[in-house]
């Protein structure tokens, strides 16, 4: 039961990304969504970013890496 309501809470967040995040769909205009899910697991890892903003728009290369 938990793991049907994590799954069902995170396609509600993508469903809610999707629509309402145009900085987030500009992303996924670049590649598929497995792909930007990557390279957003992977910047987590690296790259310690202030917001959600932030890492979307260093994926888009808007903005410089680190301080």
């Amino acid at each position: 039961m938990v793991f049907y309501v994590l799954n069902l809470f995170a396609f509600i967040a993508h469903m809610i990304l999707e629509r309402g995040d145009r900085l987030y769909q500009r992303c996924l205009a670049t590649t598929s969504r497995q792909e930007l899910w990557h390279t957003l697991r992977t910047t987590m890892r690296m790259i310690l970013v202030g917001s959600w903003v932030q890492m979307l728009r260093l994926y888009l290369d808007e903005e410089p890496a680190g301080p």
